[in-house]
């Protein structure tokens, strides 16, 4: 009898393995321990647990840990909610623009040809390896209003979690909104803003008459023509009609001006993104009601160097120059300081991050407090003005009780520029971040040797483009780098002067592709034989790079 029972024992097993793959894992409890809580941006910080179950917030204040929960021990660290992009590119890829097509009537081109796909779903454009999921993540990030790229009407918009898991599992809001962008085809129309214009009061009228005529027809449908679809057309009708947002891109005054006065002409909720300096239309803001998210993409920061030369010395051109100096020092300043305008005007603020650099965003809004902006109203930018704007402050931008386990721990206030986010925490899902100081190497030998040859691949959807890059040594510690890129084939690019920092290395450099300049931001850490980071594209995305050394300088 020993070996049946065994035999049904192997057979009993097998159809329990077989039978779990079709089962939902179970989700374990998890009790953050002791971490010092910010449960909201009007609410005091305090020492506190916090029990998750399911990815969802089940109780704050725990006392004694439940029996099945993994304890995860704060030791004081900061913990917040989970951060929320109201307009980003995270997660989406940028379509590879060829040349200019031939079209037999340039006047009134095909849609999908102008760039004029309002029907078009986000999840055509979502990529689970697009490098800027992680890098957003860890900047803690949980949360993305993602938009596609493109022309004038790219296509449907969708809030999504930044979970790295395929489409439509990380699906908070599908078809969220149409993403609007006074962008113009190459050579054929609409080519200019005014046609542009133009093209969207159509698209939006026709919008409305079709839907009146459907429910004309749906109502006494004898003796009518029945309607037909028109894909753009069709996707606009809630938008039209004032039941969906329409999200513009608007950077300059003139430009935030005229979206608002369009959007009142024609009757739809208007979301601007990308606005510079939308404190010089804080009174169409307030009047409309619409809705501002200003840009994170700062000018570089300005300062005037102070001019030793006698006042009756100075010469007619160092009058001007310093004319010059403080008037750019003005428009500088005035820029960082707009959300704090937005604010003390009493219009919420939130962020846009179609232009800012993911490692460039806690640097910015930090310059934004200096120039302004509450600590108070900073955080409520990241968190629940956002989740409002979105409608999705139900599930998200606090930590509360019966909420998205989407939460923030950082190695210190969140304002403080030498804290660091140790973990990021989405639907319960917990993303671990290494958060050791990064020695600088003040003369001394770096900790590591890094000289020699690699091979690399970025890692592209559908490209992945290769290259070489040779590390040499100066007398100084710091670096010269050759590398080769398959996407500027013939080409060696030198970057010189490059300083490393423990095991982390940044540099920058430009390429010409397909007649379009780019600048490639490279932040990667190594090891003794390979690295691994990403590459920063701006528009064009962010990547993962990963290397290998093929040879030292001894070999």
């Amino acid at each position: 009898m020993k070996g049946p029972l065994i035999m049904m024992l192997m057979l009993t097993l097998w159809a329990c393995k077989l039978s779990a793959q079709d089962l939902a894992p179970v989700t374990s409890a998890i009790l953050l321990k002791g971490g010092v809580v910010t449960p909201s941006p009007t609410q005091t910080k305090q020492v506190q647990s916090i029990l998750i179950r399911d990815g969802v917030i089940t109780a704050t204040n725990v006392a004694d840990a439940p029996y099945d929960a993994r304890v995860i021990e704060l030791d004081s660290m900061y913990v917040y909610p989970g951060f929320i992009a109201a307009a980003s590119h995270a997660g989406i890829t940028k379509p590879k623009e060829g040349d200019r097509p031939e079209v037999a009537s340039p006047g009134s081109p095909p849609n999908d040809v102008a760039g004029i796909t309002p029907e078009k779903p986000l999840s055509e454009s979502y990529s689970i390896s697009e490098g800027s999921i992680e890098a957003m993540r860890k900047q803690g990030f949980t949360i993305s209003h993602s938009i596609p790229y493109g022309r004038m009407l790219p296509g449907q918009t969708a809030i999504i979690s930044l979970s790295g898991e395929d489409y439509p599992e990380v699906v908070l809001k599908d078809n969220h909104a149409t993403w609007l962008q006074m962008k113009g085809s190459r050579g054929m129309f609409p080519s200019t803003e005014i046609g542009v214009m133009a093209r969207w009061r159509d698209l939006v009228n026709n919008a409305k008459i079709q839907s009146s005529y459907e429910q004309t027809y749906a109502a006494r449908p004898q003796n009518r023509k029945r309607p037909k679809p028109t894909p753009a057309v069709d996707a606009l009708k809630l938008a039209s009609a004032g039941k969906a947002p329409v999200y513009q891109l608007a950077e300059k005054h003139t430009h935030v001006s005229r979206a608002i006065h369009l959007s009142q002409e024609l009757g739809y909720h208007l979301v601007i993104a990308e606005a510079r300096r939308p404190d010089m239309s804080i009174d169409q803001i307030k009047s409309s009601g619409t809705t501002v998210l200003a840009t994170l993409d700062l000018p570089e920061e300005f300062s005037i160097e102070q001019d030793s030369t006698a006042e009756e010395d100075k010469t007619w051109k160092d009058i001007e120059r310093e004319e010059m100096m403080q008037k750019k020092k003005v428009s500088v300043d005035n820029h960082v300081a707009a959300a704090s305008a937005l604010a003390l005007a009493g219009i919420p603020v939130s962020f846009s991050y179609l232009e800012a650099k993911p490692k460039d965003i806690h640097p910015a809004v930090r310059r934004m407090i200096a120039g302004g902006l509450s600590e108070e109203d900073a955080l409520a930018a990241l968190t629940t003005v956002p989740a409002k704007t979105l409608g999705i402050e139900g599930v998200a931008g606090t930590i509360a009780n019966g909420k998205m386990a989407n939460i923030v721990v950082m190695t210190g206030p969140i304002f403080d520029e030498k804290s660091k986010v140790k973990m990021v925490i989405i639907d319960g899902q917990i993303f671990e971040y290494e958060t050791k100081e990064k020695k600088k190497t003040n003369g001394e030998a770096p900790a590591v040797a890094i000289e020699g040859d690699y091979t690399f691949v970025i890692e592209v959807p559908g490209l992945e483009p290769s290259g070489t890059v040779n590390i040499t040594k100066n007398d100084d510690n710091t670096y010269n780098l050759t590398l080769t890129n398959s996407a500027v084939p013939g080409k060696e690019i030198l970057v010189e002067g490059v300083e490393l920092d423990g095991d982390n290395m940044t540099y920058s450099y430009q390429v010409n592709v397909q007649g379009m300049n780019a600048t490639i931001d490279t932040d990667v850490n190594y090891d003794e034989s390979s690295f691994e980071g990403t590459v920063d594209v701006g528009s064009f995305g962010t990547y993962t790079i990963k290397g290998e050394r093929v040879s030292t300088p001894q070999q």
